[in-house]
């Protein structure tokens, strides 16, 4: 696992935890999470991280659901 991805579960679990954290406020916390792990990369791989990671929380329901739908 990278240290990318542990620290980005590690924010996840904590979270997670809180019983007053939405799962807005989840994926949002750990989206910016990765986002400033992108800021580390070297420049010429830190564009494509960072595409990697754009996608809003709104964007992320409708595509679960748009997904969930074709499996039907």
């Amino acid at each position: 696992m990278t240290v990318r991805t542990l620290t980005s579960i590690t924010a996840i679990v904590a979270l997670a935890s809180a019983s007053a954290c939405s799962n807005k406020r989840i994926y949002e916390a750990s989206h910016q999470n990765r986002l400033q792990e992108c800021e580390k990369l070297p420049a010429s791989q830190r564009q494509t991280c960072k595409a990697e990671y754009s996608e809003s929380y709104d964007e992320y329901r409708r595509r679960l659901a748009a997904e969930k739908q074709s499996q039907m």
